[in-house]
């Protein structure tokens, strides 16, 4: 079955750990040290702390290899050491220097430095980078693994007495990980040294949890002592907010010419209220492109309502802040939030910069919020994807804020239906059918058609019709607007099963279902390392109605398949009634969530369901 294709993520701001490649890891490359050390100091001359960085990291490449070595930073940072050996000499080429970006599109202060390096087999390469970040508050966590295998971790962290520091130890159960804090009696400092060996590498698998999640890190909270200055410095959720606030109660620009008069034609003929948003909504989904990192950036500030819609792309705070600023220049209750999605293992109960990764906006309609996220880029209003549902979400409230949750939709929302009509033309089916998709799917479908070339949309919309099968060929395709992303999305079209029935004798045997979704979809329990989270919410139903010919009797059917669990439930079932045979599928996935320990029943249910498909309806001749 298809799935909806993830965004590109790129870490910035939410690891410490600094090192990170684009290309493909090689196995064949360890890290047989690696040592980092965070010291809290003050800027020379004021009273602004700053936390200094120093890494050092030892390869061992068994064979020849492209090594890539790099570290990010942004207008809230500063590299200012970053150079490696080679088998103990220096390596004096300069480092590349130069803005993150996609498609050549900069679009934030986002820089890195980095070598790729091609190296010799058995060479050692040393790596030293020192990095200091300017303000405590994106100061967030540290993490302990790597692309690469680990043999030995050291992270020492040096805490001055006039600063405050929590670490939060997240998802050390199963690693190998020691702890040792001292304190200098004579100036206060406390000293706080974490050793750690034999760390896998990141595992890379489609569908797992964020990071966050699964591997072992540090999670910081910092702030000066009570009889400080801790205005810098996030002690609570409201001077979180209060600091958020103060980056966006300046871009008001509901009054701008661009502005007025663009709200002014999207809503020509729109008379309530409800139709506005939609309209604004739907408007900035289709015009808008979308151009952001999933995990977020270092910087918070919105770009100006008016520069998101003169450039046509922004990323999620941009593009949340043309939304509420499109919908106050209607005179609406429209505002920004802040959210972390199900990427991250944090909640506003911890007052950090690492508890959110997104931005959307909010609408108060007869007293009820309605959240727009316009980067999701097919859904409608009132249809939340699966990364935010039931996600706490912070609320612009003038100085106050309000802390709610985004609603939490039921399975129904993502509906895939499919009724067909068929009779048996030889060893073919052939007749008519209909096809809906709504919430997550539709999303899906729409987002796969029209990242392809226009005259191919038909194609692309019948191959996600049949799923790739060869055998059902979709004829005479019609379909509702695929650019009214309200509701659902439909389609027409003939059928034509070929090689659907095998002839023997006075019997016939009929394979009626020719999508099959989710047969053989088992978890490899030998090598899936971690959790399997599915995208989003699954609503398969699928009826097919066959016309059974003048003649014949169905003599035998398969026994209704019927499997009910609290994260998913599978009913098959096929029913006579006089000429007419009827075949009837649902599948809905509750959880999206499967967790290891689920992965064996997960096997065998979804074993039963496979092995149904293959069951085939029998027909004889009563001549």
């Amino acid at each position: 079955m298809p799935f909806k294709q993830t965004l590109l993520t790129l870490l910035l701001l939410l690891c410490s750990c600094f090192v990170l490649k684009s290309q493909e890891i090689d196995t064949t490359v360890n890290i047989t040290s690696y040592s980092s050390s965070y010291t809290f100091v003050k800027e020379k001359g004021t009273d602004k702390v700053q936390v200094k960085e120093s890494h050092k990291i030892k390869y061992k490449c068994a064979r020849p290899t492209v090594l890539p070595l790099a570290a990010y930073y942004n207008e809230n940072s500063k590299v200012t050491l970053f150079e490696c050996k080679i088998n103990g000499s220096r390596f004096y080429y300069k480092p590349k220097d130069t803005y993150v970006a996609i498609k050549d599109i900069f679009y934030s202060d986002a820089r890195v430095v980095y070598y790729d390096l091609e190296v010799p087999a058995n060479a050692v390469v040393e790596l030293t980078v020192e990095k200091t970040t300017l303000n405590p508050i994106y100061f967030t966590n540290i993490q302990f693994v790597d692309d690469y295998k680990t043999q030995a971790r050291e992270i020492a962290i040096n805490i001055p007495a006039w600063m405050d520091v929590t670490f939060k130890e997240l998802n050390f159960d199963g690693f190998k990980i020691e702890k040792n804090a001292e304190l200098n009696a004579k100036d206060g400092t406390e000293k706080i040294v974490y050793k750690a060996v034999n760390l896998p590498a990141i595992k890379k698998e489609r569908y797992s949890p964020g990071n966050t999640f699964i591997y072992p890190h540090l999670f910081a909270l910092a702030s000066k002592k009570a009889n400080q200055d801790v205005k810098a410095y996030f002690t609570s959720l409201q001077e979180q907010y209060n600091w958020y606030h103060s980056l966006t109660a300046n871009l008001d620009e509901h009054e701008h010419n661009a502005i007025t008069a663009q709200v002014s034609e999207i809503c020509k003929g729109k008379t309530t209220d409800l139709d506005k948003v939609k309209a604004v909504f739907y408007w900035i989904q289709q015009h808008i492109r979308y151009i952001a990192f999933e995990d977020g950036i270092a910087g918070f500030r919105p770009d100006k309502a008016s520069e998101v819609l003169r450039k046509k792309y922004g990323d999620c705070k941009g593009m949340a802040n043309l939304t509420k600023t499109m919908l106050k220049a209607l005179n609406l209750d429209a505002r920004l939030c802040w959210i972390g999605t199900n990427h991250l293992a944090y909640n506003y109960e911890t007052p950090s910069l690492a508890v959110d990764n997104h931005m959307i906006a909010a609408v108060k309609l007869n007293d009820r919020f309605h959240f727009l996220d316009a980067t999701e880029t097919y859904l409608g209003f009132n249809e939340y994807a699966e990364r935010i549902q039931g996600r706490q979400v912070l609320i612009e409230d003038g100085e106050k804020y309000i802390l709610t949750n985004v609603p939490t939709t039921k399975v129904q929302q993502n509906l895939d239906f499919q009724l067909k009509t068929l009779s048996i033309d030889g060893k073919n089916l052939i007749g008519t059918a209909e096809q809906v998709w709504e919430g997550e799917e539709k999303e899906n479908m729409l987002s796969s058609l029209h990242a392809s070339k226009k005259d191919e949309m038909l194609e692309g919309m019948s191959s996600f019709i049949n799923s790739g099968n060869n055998n059902f060929e979709v004829k005479d395709l019609t379909h509702s607007d695929l650019n009214s992303f309200d509701g659902q999305v439909s389609a027409k079209f003939s059928v034509l099963l070929k090689n659907s029935i095998d002839v023997f004798g006075k019997e016939q045997y009929v394979n009626l279902d020719a999508t099959k979704e989710f047969a053989n979809f088992f978890i490899d329990t030998a090598k899936r390392s971690h959790d399997y989270w599915l995208p989003y919410k699954m609503n398969v139903r699928k009826e097919i109605v066959l016309k059974i010919p003048a003649g014949f009797a169905v003599t035998n059917k398969p026994n209704n398949l019927v499997i009910n669990t609290p994260d998913y439930a599978i009913n098959l079932s096929y029913e006579v009634n006089k000429d007419v045979l009827t075949y009837k599928k649902s599948i809905q996935i509750h959880n999206t969530k499967i967790n290891k320990k689920n992965f064996g029943a997960w096997n065998n249910d979804f074993k039963k369901l496979s092995q149904y498909y293959q069951e085939p309806i029998t027909l004889k001749s009563t001549l």
